[in-house]
């Protein structure tokens, strides 16, 4: 599970007036969590990073991949069809199954907002990326891959596409949201 923590000092200004003012910070923290969750899902629609990068393109073996998977993807010469197109155009990175993003949560409390992305296993390799790897056979003396076999095969390691984080923008809108619960 990944846990975003985020402390900044205007923010925690705001907050201590807060807490002076409504003695219990509940609603500003359900409020700042919920924006932030929105936030992250909003990236997986747009394939940007919390900086404003675009997350990195799929790898060839990844396109082949997702047009392998639906009929007609493939012209006879090889080329990508327009159903193929439409199917590539469907699946943005990390949103196979939109287990990821339908994991992001957040929860509040009197004191604090903490913003996750629940106990995928993969959910840490995408944000933060992975080393290359050696996969070796379990039980056999070989792998095989679309009629290639192998004693082992390299993996090249996962692309990091960070979703979670806090961009200027985010920091702005907090302190929009929690200003909004201070009474003048």
């Amino acid at each position: 599970m990944i846990e975003i923590k985020f402390e900044d000092a205007q923010i925690q200004s705001v907050l201590r007036k807060l807490k002076v003012q409504l003695g219990n910070l509940s609603d500003p923290m359900h409020d700042a969590g919920q924006y932030m969750a929105d936030s992250v899902k909003e990236r997986f629609a747009t394939s940007t990073a919390p900086d404003g990068s675009k997350w990195a393109e799929r790898k060839p073996s990844t396109i082949t991949a997702i047009l392998n998977q639906r009929k007609g993807s493939r012209k006879k010469d090889g080329s990508v069809s327009a159903v193929g197109k439409r199917h590539l155009a469907s699946r943005s990175p990390l949103r196979g199954s939109g287990a990821l993003e339908e994991s992001i949560a957040f929860e509040s409390d009197a004191s604090s907002a903490t913003l996750k992305a629940g106990g995928l296993p993969y959910a840490a390799a995408h944000q933060f990326g992975g080393k290359p790897y050696v996969i070796k056979p379990k039980n056999k003396k070989a792998l095989a891959f679309n009629g290639i076999v192998r004693k082992r095969v390299q993996h090249p390691g996962q692309t990091a596409r960070p979703y979670m984080g806090f961009s200027d923008e985010n920091r702005s809108e907090i302190m929009q949201i929690l200003k909004s619960h201070l009474s003048d």
